[in-house]
């Protein structure tokens, strides 16, 4: 197993970024499932190494983990900035799959998921990018419809309409809900989705807003799985927690090595 820590320069983002990526061991002609993994706010590329065992994690199962950073954008194409979403939806799996040429590009065989506000980017890139990625495992992730705004001078009001401007996020690209109600009506394959968030998260609410949406709908078409976690709030005991009940549930282990 390596540990790479990459400086490259986006042609997207027009700027220099970072990125963090576990790569395994592999037998030659062989392909490895691939965990890309978005940090929260105020995070970065060294999140999740930081903060969980997430390296321990990828050693154990045999799959490569790509940890990008993305600033405070949520992982989207910013109204005012950058376009992060094009970044890590498009540019970012292109470039490395060229550098690690034993990255997997099956759908079926590469994993976004994400913490907090990474959670929300997660399942709003699955949603943009079906063809690209085939699960979504979101982690205390709530959709930015349904957060209050309030145009004050603290940071975070700059930061929020930056990101998705000062109108209404409700029936935009921003909502988690309406991309997911687009790609429905676009018949384009679908991602599998999967959902956690601790009892005592401070955005529990906004949680279980996007649960109500997802199994509210008809078949389970994302085939849409939901795991709460009593005791646990937004912390990062629950995000490690939540990680490897994902790659668990999805039995994502030794095995990873492709025939």
């Amino acid at each position: 197993m390596s540990f790479v820590e990459l400086n490259f320069y986006s042609d997207t983002l027009q700027m220099k970024v970072d990125v963090n990526v576990v790569v395994p061991d592999c037998e030659p002609g062989k392909k490895t499932k691939v965990l890309w993994l978005y940090h929260g706010g105020y995070g970065d590329h060294s999140d999740w190494v930081h903060n969980t065992n997430v390296v321990r994690m990828a050693k154990e199962r045999g799959i490569a983990v790509v940890m990008p950073g993305v600033h405070n954008s949520c992982f989207v194409n910013m109204v005012n900035g950058p376009a992060y979403g094009t970044y890590v939806g498009v540019e970012l799996p292109t470039v490395l799959r060229s550098m690690f040429t034993v990255f997997s590009a099956e759908r079926t065989d590469n994993y976004v998921c994400g913490f907090s506000n990474g959670g929300y980017g997660c399942i709003k890139i699955g949603l943009t990018y079906p063809e690209t990625f085939g699960y979504i495992g979101a982690f205390a992730a709530g959709d930015q419809e349904d957060n209050e705004f309030h145009n004050s001078a603290d940071g975070w009001s700059g930061n929020r309409i930056a990101m998705f401007g000062t109108g209404e996020i409700k029936g935009t690209e921003y909502s988690l809900k309406h991309c997911a109600r687009e790609l429905l009506r676009s018949k384009r394959t679908l991602p599998v989705v999967y959902h956690a968030c601790g009892e005592f998260d401070p955005w529990h609410d906004k949680n279980q807003l996007v649960r109500n949406f997802f199994e509210g709908l008809e078949g389970n078409p994302f085939h849409y799985h939901y795991k709460e976690y009593t005791g646990l709030g937004h912390t990062n005991v629950f995000r490690e927690t939540a990680l490897n009940d994902f790659l668990n549930y999805h039995k994502i282990g030794t095995d990873s090595r492709l025939r």
